[in-house]
């Protein structure tokens, strides 16, 4: 009569093979990566749409509507500068959708995204501080979604 029992790998008993912890064993290690990836997409997308939403206000009038940056030629030319918000929010938008399915497009733009913000955002002051709110996390996730076994 032949044993159900499961054979265990050649020098290592059954003991040791199930020895890790429950919550590995049913939430399962590959899907964290997956969380990982999908949490970065949602703050991609969420930090596209705050900024693809300052669109309205290069329709106010210039005298109505000035903000402050802490370099003046960004503030005397603010249009332009919420003009390049809109683009890199469509940019964030993109990218956030193209994690959702699972394009490495998608990665590499919100990575490429991510490292440009964090490079520039010191610009942008007050309003760069957001940008690290959003981009520094963002990169951390899709760094560690992409290569959960790696050391970072």
């Amino acid at each position: 009569m032949k044993s159900t029992r499961k054979q265990s790998a050649p020098g290592v008993s059954a003991r040791v093979q199930h020895s890790a912890p429950p919550a590995v064993l049913t939430d399962g290690p590959a899907q964290w990566p997956a969380r990982f990836l999908a949490v970065a997409a949602v703050l991609l997308l969420l930090h596209g749409l705050i900024e693809v939403v300052p669109a309205v206000f290069l329709f106010v009038p210039a005298g109505d509507f000035a903000p402050q940056f802490i370099i003046g030629d960004l503030a005397a030319h603010w249009q332009m500068t919420l003009g390049f918000s809109v683009v890199c929010g469509l940019l964030r938008l993109a990218a956030g959708a193209g994690i959702l399915r699972k394009m490495l497009w998608g990665w590499l733009l919100g990575i490429i995204l991510s490292v440009v913000t964090l490079t520039v955002l010191t610009w942008y002051l007050p309003m760069g501080v957001m940008d690290a709110v959003f981009s520094g996390p963002v990169l951390l996730l899709l760094l560690i979604g992409r290569y959960p076994e790696a050391k970072i």
